[in-house]
């Protein structure tokens, strides 16, 4: 994968160089080019995966394309074409006779090759290894209006063979096939996410595939942590404490609050991450993992001010929410991060909480100050003497009152060990 992700990315630099040439000619050299670096690209890939034992059922489908797609007739038909415009290219002879400012340009016709003449005058007077005196030019990937005189005279020289360029040029303008196209752009995420993961290797965090559900909603990770600061963390050699959390049918949603640096932003982002890294295919962090597909995946996470909008900070936190809120569906995840508030907004939760769950999506929530008497439920601060966790989980009863329940986790043991408490709320 990592030879024909680099083969690609040579064949999209010479269309990037092409791109920025004037002279017509120049650019449907490096065109063809391009063409040449893709044509030879997909033959490797469909081969080298023709050889390579897959499991993955979405590469075991790409491959069937791969291998369909490089014995097809176009395929064959295109990368038939660009030898031969390629090989006559290459084939072209001419002459330059240079006089003073006067250069002319005719055919090719077997004149004596003085280079080589002088060359073989002097072989004779060579005793060992000597300086080399030989002038070096630079290859530009711009021509200057002197060379590009010079090639339009040329392709004077042979019509049939430049009208043929053009028309090939214009012919497989857009050659690059769209799935092998997205392939590749979206695989070399897949292989720098991998390359990310194995920093990870010989320490105690673990990866694993989770288990992805389409319909139940209930959803927990064991040992999980946040990436970012994971990767932080291990550079500077510091040790990386990982979570648990659970939200089982009908809960739909946790409410973590505690002191600065307690851990509820980088449990929010922890959050989000498992999912949109689920619904991609990738291993999460975490020695197990059950996750829900989501159909949209909405952050709320504190931000500067914007002057330009005229709104203080409370009134654009409000704004986002709304827009959140207005947008999300039953299938859809928010982790939010609230920003501080007025303590009476705070105290009176239930609305919020009550659009959360009736709209059965589950966000996760958390706060800078306490909501009541509610201490963090992460395990980053479990460490501290006297530290309590808790996570504040709701339902909604068709035709019934709003629930509420907080899990309770002491420091001295697993935060996935919880209690289940009621916790009337009232209006």
């Amino acid at each position: 994968m990592a030879a024909f992700a680099q083969r690609m990315r040579s064949m999209r630099e010479r269309l990037a160089q092409a791109a920025k040439l004037r002279y017509r000619y120049q650019q449907e050299s490096w065109f063809v080019d391009a063409v040449e670096i893709y044509t030879d690209a997909v033959r490797r890939l469909a081969s080298s995966l023709a050889e390579t034992e897959l499991k993955s059922r979405g590469f075991c489908r790409f491959r069937e394309y791969a291998s369909r797609y490089a014995q097809s007739p176009d395929f064959k038909e295109l990368a038939a074409e660009t030898t031969k415009v390629k090989d006559q290219l290459t084939g072209v002879m001419y002459s330059l006779r240079i006089h003073g400012n006067r250069i002319t340009v005719s055919s090719y016709k077997a004149e004596t090759d003085y280079a080589a003449e002088v060359l073989e005058t002097f072989d004779k007077f060579k005793r060992g290894a000597v300086k080399d005196y030989t002038a070096k030019f630079k290859d530009f990937a711009d021509m200057n209006h002197i060379e590009e005189g010079i090639l339009y005279r040329v392709a004077l020289l042979f019509p049939t063979m430049f009208s043929a360029l053009d028309a090939y040029c214009e012919r497989n303008r857009t050659y690059l096939d769209k799935v092998i196209g997205d392939f590749d752009r979206e695989v070399q995420f897949y292989m720098a996410y991998l390359a990310f993961t194995h920093q990870f290797a010989g320490t105690d965090l673990e990866f694993c595939y989770p288990m992805v559900a389409d319909e139940s909603k209930e959803v927990c990770a064991t040992e999980t942590f946040d990436l970012a600061l994971a990767a932080k963390l291990l550079t500077d050699s510091s040790t990386v404490v990982t979570n648990d959390f659970a939200l089982k049918d009908p809960e739909r949603l946790v409410v973590i609050t505690g002191p600065n640096q307690g851990g509820k932003t980088t449990f929010a982002r922890t959050f989000g991450q498992l999912h949109y890294l689920a619904a991609l295919g990738c291993p999460v962090p975490g020695m197990e993992a059950h996750t829900f597909l989501f159909d949209k995946l909405f952050t709320h996470f504190e931000r500067g001010e914007n002057l330009t909008d005229l709104r203080g900070k409370l009134q654009d936190d409000l704004v986002r929410l709304h827009e959140i809120l207005s947008a999300a569906t039953p299938d859809s995840i928010a982790p939010i991060r609230a920003a501080p508030a007025p303590r009476e907004l705070w105290q009176r939760p239930r609305g919020a909480s009550r659009e959360c769950a009736s709209r059965h999506f589950p966000p996760s929530l958390t706060r800078r100050d306490h909501v009541a008497t509610l201490p963090v439920a992460t395990r980053q601060i479990q460490t501290k003497p006297g530290a309590m966790g808790a996570g504040l989980l709701s339902a909604v009863n068709e035709g019934g009152p709003l629930e509420f329940w907080v899990h309770v986790a002491s420091n001295s043991r697993p935060a996935v060990n919880t209690c289940a408490l009621p916790l009337p709320i009232t209006s």
